[in-house]
């Protein structure tokens, strides 16, 4: 335990006591009993928080006193190599509210004198700080996972400095959020003008946009946020710098009214007053100082500094960058004694300063085993997540040497979705619609050649918020494999699609692309695995970090062989959406995925996948990651494990003989499916009118999918789902066969022997992987006594029997226990 003693200096004075429990610290959240934060130096020092003060002529925030002694600082020096975050104290209380309260005026001789001027920086996930690596044996799994055991490690670690210029960028950007008011005119948004952000910055960050100014070597306010938020920058973080001419009137010396025109300056951005404030409502606000001469003297810096990727002259002890002190500062609600209204408690809040715990996440074979990061290292990390409780109910900041796929497009602020807002009542009620309604006359108003999809109006509109008002347009998505038309026997054959797209289309209707998304929420597992194969890879489907949480248990078969998932609040079973042809590319480069890159997976490693061990147990590993996860017979996942595993062993087998030549169906398929009618692929063009048919509903994304397939008409959405599941299917297991079911059809009514890879949870069926090479897993149904009980593992006997036509895959009879 770790005490500060405070001493009363007045009869008056409240007596506060700061208790840290190092025993604790590190997290209920990760559960580890060791600390992040170790003690370094017992010192004797005041104790302050800070506190609101809505007092006029006093800044937002005051420091409270509660002795007068003078602090004693902790040298930076003595921070122990491997050593947590240090509590640090600057300097003495009073000279914190001397700087405090002459935080604007200049700065220039401050840095002369005994204390330096204390600041905040609003950390962002993304940002690049500098940090020591703390002591390697306290290091603890990420996940709390039993089984994962490629899971990164989090140790401890000390914040050392950040850039300065990148540290004032993203405060003015989150002052920005916080403090904006909404704009006007087209734009809208959010506006705040140089003056008030000076005005905010120097009463919530406690310095001035002076001071930051002449430390960059800039000559005002203004040339330095010109730089700060040039061109590239604006369209990179999506906050623009705005100049505007206003009119103002002053009395001269003769006390006529004089017009005199000045150039206000404004920071804006594209998004609304709400998302802009919810972005900057948990911030990591770190405490930091000017660095001083000799705070690195005998240390090891093992890697460039972090101001070096924006000044390329700029090193660890100069201005270029800023000095954490050791303390975060937070918003802690605490009640009052008094009671409002009704006899409630009132919440105070109150900014309180707290000793930041700080982790780093690694990588044990990529970075522990290799010697890449070893205790008291100096790198540069990027901030990877703040948890303002999450060190046993303190703050903690999660760092990583790598920075996450896409991190620059989540940290950008994007402009709020665009509506187009409809005059007249909408002809139809999005939130009446339901499948298999129809048919509607929809004009095609869009085709999206890379998404094989058109967008079509028929007339849809929704309220934009459940208490009324305006209604907005709701377009539906025809995807081109959805769009045919009935033909006779003499009609030609498939016509395929003209995929090139409309580039000129009016604003409006392409703002309104915002309301459409693709319908890509589950598909199949062993399909997603199947799909890294080379030139298919898309850079993020593992990315780091997000992959956290099994939930393969919200997953199972039913007893159409179908994969559903159930809802875990409504407890609502939903099957799988069938969109194999609906890849969203958006955003990624398709030439690249067209000609493979580092992160395709070969048949040889799509094959290292699943490898079963001795003991019967199965082990996956993660292609990107390297995270690897070993089930054993009996655990939930086994069954789903077993059926992946054969899977991608069939996909592989198929690889490997699919130069076979296609023949025709016999007789018995061909009859099969004359039965059924014909359809042929319908043309879109933009501006025609066709009819459809309501095929999927998605109420959480106000969106919905048509086809013009007439039999659609009066057809429930499970019966929908189920038969796309089938064609599915079907078709896949065409494709594994050359094109055609000929050699399943030969083989009908022979006997083999079978091993059973799982066993239905709903039904008396059972998956099988027949003997005979190049046939894949099927349904095979119990036919004989004595059967009961077979689980996966089992040696079976069974008899080919076709296609189960309503599962869409192989059929066969389980005739005896081997």
């Amino acid at each position: 335990m770790l005490s500060l003693r405070i001493g009363a200096t007045a009869p008056c004075a409240m007596v506060l006591f700061c208790y840290f429990s190092l025993s604790e610290s590190f997290t209920s959240k990760f559960r580890t009993p060791t600390p992040f934060v170790h003690q370094i130096q017992k010192v004797e020092n005041s104790v302050r928080f800070i506190q609101c003060n809505a007092k006029k002529g006093h800044s937002e925030f005051s420091v409270v006193d509660e002795d007068d002694d003078d602090g004693v600082e902790v040298d930076f020096r003595q921070r122990k190599r491997g050593g947590g975050d240090l509590l640090v104290i600057n300097e003495d209380a009073k000279s914190r509210q001397r700087s405090e309260i002459d935080v604007g005026s200049d700065d220039a001789s401050s840095g002369s004198g005994k204390s330096s001027p204390l600041e905040y920086a609003a950390l962002r996930p993304g940002t690049v700080v500098q940090v020591q690596v703390g002591d390697l044996s306290l290091a603890r799994k990420a996940w709390k996972k039993r089984r994962r055991t490629g899971s990164p490690l989090l140790v401890p670690c000390s914040i050392l400095n950040v850039d300065r210029r990148s540290a004032v960028r993203w405060n003015l950007i989150f002052l920005l959020e916080k403090f904006g008011q909404p704009g006007r005119g087209k734009r809208g948004g959010i506006v705040m003008s140089l003056k008030d952000l000076a005005s905010s910055y120097r009463k919530f960050l406690k310095s001035s946009l002076g001071r930051q100014a002449a430390a960059l070597g800039f000559d005002s306010n203004q040339a330095m946020i010109e730089e700060l938020f040039n061109k590239k920058i604006q369209e990179s973080y999506g906050v623009f710098f705005d100049t505007k001419e206003e009119e103002r009137e002053y009395e001269d010396e003769d006390g006529n009214l004089v017009t005199s025109t000045v150039t206000m300056l404004y920071l804006t951005a594209p998004i609304s007053r709400l998302k802009a404030q919810q972005r900057a409502s948990n911030p990591a606000m770190l405490q930091f100082r000017p660095p001083r001469e000799g705070d690195y003297d005998g240390v090891d810096v093992a890697a460039t500094a972090v101001g070096a990727s924006v000044d390329q002259g700029v090193h660890v002890d100069d201005i270029g960058t800023l000095t954490h002190t050791g303390w975060i500062r937070s918003l802690k609600e605490t009640k009052s004694s008094g009671s409002g209204e009704g006899g409630e408690q009132k919440l105070n809040r109150e900014y309180t300063n707290f000793p930041l715990s700080a982790c780093l996440r690694v990588s044990q074979k990529d970075d522990l085993d290799t010697g890449r990061v070893l205790e008291g290292n100096i790198l540069p990390a990027v901030v990877f997540d703040f948890d303002k409780l999450g060190d046993g109910g303190s703050p903690l900041l999660t760092l990583s040497l790598n920075a996450a796929s896409g991190g620059r497009q989540r940290l950008k602020i994007k402009p709020d979705r665009k509506y187009k807002i409809l005059k007249d009542t909408p002809k139809y009620q999005f939130k009446e619609l339901k499948v298999g309604d129809g048919p509607y006359r929809a004009k095609v108003i869009k085709l999206i050649g890379r998404r094989q999809k058109a967008l079509v109006d028929l007339g849809v509109g929704r309220e934009l918020s459940s208490a009324g008002g305006n209604a907005v347009q709701v377009l539906g998505t025809l995807r081109y494999k959805d769009s045919v038309e009935l033909v006779d026997d003499e009609a030609d054959s498939f016509v395929g699609f003209d995929d090139e797209d409309e580039e000129n289309i009016e604003d409006l209707i392409a703002s309104s692309l915002d309301e459409v998304d693709d319908y890509d929420e589950e598909d199949n597992l062993a399909e997603d695995l199947l799909s890294l194969r080379k030139g298919s890879f898309e850079p993020g489907t593992f990315e780091e970090g997000e992959i956290e949480e099994d939930i393969s248990a919200l997953y199972e078969v039913d007893e159409n062989g179908q994969l559903v998932f159930k809802d875990p609040e409504t407890g609502e079973l939903k099957m799988v959406e069938d969109v194999e042809d609906d890849a969203d590319v958006d955003g990624d480069n398709i030439e690249d995925n067209n000609t493979g890159g580092g992160n395709d997976i070969s048949d040889e490693e799509m094959a290292s996948l699943f490898s079963a061990n001795e003991d019967g147990s199965i082990t996956y590993k993660d292609p990107e990651t390297g995270e690897t996860m070993t089930v054993k017979e009996g655990d939930e996942e086994y069954d789903n494990m077993m059926m992946m595993k054969s899977l991608i062993d069939d996909d592989l087998d198929y690889v490997g003989n699919q130069k076979t030549k296609p023949s025709s169906e016999p007789a018995g398929g061909e009859e099969s499916a004359n039965e059924k009618p014909k359809f042929r692929s319908k043309r879109l063009q933009v501006g025609e009118y066709v009819e459809v048919y309501i095929s999927n509903v998605s109420k959480q994304s106000n969106q919905f999918q048509v086809t013009t397939n007439p039999l659609v008409k009066g057809q429930k959405a499970k019966d929908i789902k189920k038969e796309a599941g089938t064609k599915k299917k079907l078709d896949r297991l065409k494709k594994n066969f050359g094109g055609n079911l000929d050699r399943i059809y030969e083989l009908k009514g022979t006997e083999c022997e079978g091993i059973v890879k799982a066993a239905s949870k709903t039904g008396d069926w059972l998956y099988v992987q027949p003997g005979i090479k190049d046939l894949p897993v099927g349904v095979a149904a119990l036919n004989g006594d004595g059967l009961a009980g077979l689980s996966a593992g089992d040696n079976v006997r069974v008899r080919l029997s076709g296609i189960d036509e309503e599962r869409g895959q192989l059929s066969m009879d389980v005739i005896d226990r081997l």
